[in-house]
Parts: structure tokens; sequence; C-alpha cells
């Protein structure tokens, strides 16, 4: 059975989606180089920016999508700096206060944003690429340092985590391959 693939609507949905959303999108008084969606809290807050990143970054870099792709773009740059510069290893907070990263899940929301990140480095600084290493290589070396690996046999172990197995190792891989 072969499933038929119309990325021309997959695109249209994002983009109707995306006309609804931008009126949520804010930054920080204090920043206007960054901008989020959602809460900008640590957490899930991070991941619904993460999420609406990849999703915002998939129309901006569309060559023949209906809206003005390069507001997308910048918007989208933005978010990206957003996550960047909140995460440990970064120069500002989230809204509530903390900085994200270095979690049980921080590992899923940078790999739904991957792929929009990967096609927008042509658009980043140096300094910008340096903070995307950096908080690539922090994620990695927290999970391997730091991050209990519960894996094996369900049966026999009672034990098993596949769901969070494969995101982190996905990221592995991803920055292993990257740098």
């Amino acid at each position: 059975m072969s499933v038929l693939f119309d990325e021309s609507k997959c695109v249209g949905l994002l983009e109707r989606w995306i006309e609804f959303s931008k009126g949520d999108l804010y930054s920080p008084p204090d920043n206007s180089d960054l901008e989020c969606y959602g809460t900008g809290g640590n957490g899930w807050g991070v991941q619904t920016n993460q999420k609406a990143l990849g999703a915002w970054g998939v129309v901006a870099l569309v060559s023949d999508c209906d809206l003005p792709c390069e507001d997308f773009l910048e918007h989208t740059l933005k978010m990206l700096r957003f996550c960047l510069e909140t995460h440990i290893e970064g120069s500002c907070e989230c809204f509530d206060g903390s900085k994200w990263g270095h979690t049980w899940i921080s590992a899923l929301g940078t790999e739904r944003m991957m792929h929009a990140v990967d096609p927008l480095a042509e658009y980043l600084s140096d300094a910008e690429k340096e903070l995307l290493r950096v908080v690539l290589l922090s994620e990695c070396d927290w999970l391997l340092d730091e991050y209990e690996v519960v894996a094996g046999a369900a049966a026999s172990t009672g034990r098993n985590k596949p769901e969070s197995n494969l995101w982190n190792g996905a990221l592995l891989h991803r920055t292993a391959m990257m740098y």
C-alpha cells in the first residue's frame, strides 16, 4: 500500500496555522532579537516554542509559499535564538526565570526543531552557529555523563525507556554527524 504525500497541502495547512499563531509570538521586553511562541517557561514552554520553530521553519524555507517568506524566516530565526539563549549554555533566562536543558526530555524538544534548524544554518551568524554547537554538545555530554540509560528487554529487567532512548540516541547521532 503506498501513501501519497501532497507537499503543497501540508505546507498550506502549516501556513494556515502560522497565520493564526503569529499573534502569539512575543519577545522579552529587553531583547527584540529573541522571540517565543508559548509560555516561554522551562519545560513544556520551551518544547512548545521548539515545535513551533520547526513548523515555522518549514514554511519559511519553502520557496513557493504563499506567505511573505522573508518575514517568517526572521521570526523563525528569533525563535531559534530564544531556544539557544535560554539554554543552560546561553546568556538569557526563560520567562519563568530559569534556564532549560539537561533534563530527561530536553533532547526531544531539540530533535523536534532540528529539521528546520539544519537548513537555517546558512542564515546564522558565526556566533549563533557556535552557540548551537555548544548547546548540542552540552546536551550530548549530559546524556553521556549524567543520564541513566534504562534499556533491555522489559520482560527480563522490568525496566525500559524505549521512547526516550530513541530521541536521546537521535540527538547523539545527529550531533556526532554534525561535529
